[in-house]
Order: structure tokens, then sequence, then C-alpha cells
């Protein structure tokens, strides 16, 4: 708990030293926590703080895709189950539009190749108090072949249609 209290809620943790340190070290956070943290072996006593920060940049992009592609899975995993979550941009979009959207995942590629879409629905996430986040890398790939790019996590099931809608695509 003292280890957990040095960083910021929600921020990666980062150790150095040796492995069965670290993992001493990652064994006593809380199981949020150690989904954020990260042995890096490079890291001593004795590392510059220039050192310190470029293995915590590389580490943070580990962290980062790492943590997107679990979501990804999590997200088509509740969706293949009809849980509280939609894949594609009309299951999406209408997710939004009812008010059920609790966050929309959105690929870079799926910004560039339908841009109208993407404003649109980005318009109506502002409407009506949900959030939308990039998601790249691996993990976009990831979101665009599963779920052509867009996809969403529910604030609650509906018996609405766009749950079991399964796939869609944008349109045009």
């Amino acid at each position: 708990a003292e280890l957990e209290g040095l960083a910021r809620p929600g921020a990666w943790i980062v150790i150095g030293g040796t492995r069965a340190n670290a993992q001493d070290a990652i064994k006593h956070l809380g199981k949020a926590a150690q989904k954020r943290a990260l042995h890096l072996p490079g890291l001593s006593m004795d590392s510059s703080e220039a050192e310190i920060a470029a293995a915590a940049g590389a580490a943070r992009q580990q962290l980062e895709t790492k943590h997107d592609m679990a979501r990804v899975a999590e997200l088509v995993d509740r969706a293949v189950g009809r849980g509280r979550a939609v894949l594609g941009f009309q299951p999406a979009a209408d997710a939004v539009r009812s008010g059920a959207a609790r966050e929309i995942l959105v690929s870079p590629r799926f910004f560039e190749e339908h841009a109208d879409d993407a404003e649109a629905m980005a318009l109506d996430v502002l409407a009506h108090g949900a959030r939308m986040v990039e998601i790249g890398g691996e993990a976009g790939d990831r979101l665009d072949a599963d779920a052509g790019g867009v996809a969403a996590t529910l604030r609650f099931p509906s018996r609405s249609g766009y749950v079991t809608a399964g796939l869609a695509t944008a349109r045009g």
C-alpha cells in the first residue's frame, strides 16, 4: 500500500532493480495497480535522470499497448457474449444516441476513412455525456479487424436492436 501511494491514481508504475525484487514489489500492489506495473531490469539506483526518463517513456508505451489490447479484447468478448458492449459503427452510434454508451473506442483508420461519420459521432458523444477514445497501434488494428474500427461500452444493457445488431461498418 505504501508503494502504491507513491504513484498518482491510475498512473503507470515502473520498477527497476532485480527481477526478484521487482516481482516482490509488484506482488504487494493492489490488483488494479499490478495491471499498471512494469519491471525494467535496466534501471538501478545508479541510473541517471535521463536514463530513467527514457526508460519510463518506453515503458509507458509498452504498458499502454498492453492495456489497450486488453481493453479491446474485453470489449469484443463482452459484445459477443451480449454484455455491455457493441461492435461496429451503427450499433455504437445507436447506443450513443440512446444515452446507453459510456465510452466509444475508435481506431485511427476509422477516423481517416470515415471522417464525416467520426465527426458526427463525436458531436453525439459530447451531447450525450459519453467519452470517445482513439485506440491506435496493435489495439487499433484489432479494433479494425474485429469491429470495423468502432466499438462502445454501455452504461446499461438495452432491449433495443442495437445490442444484438452484430458487426456493422460505417455508412458509405
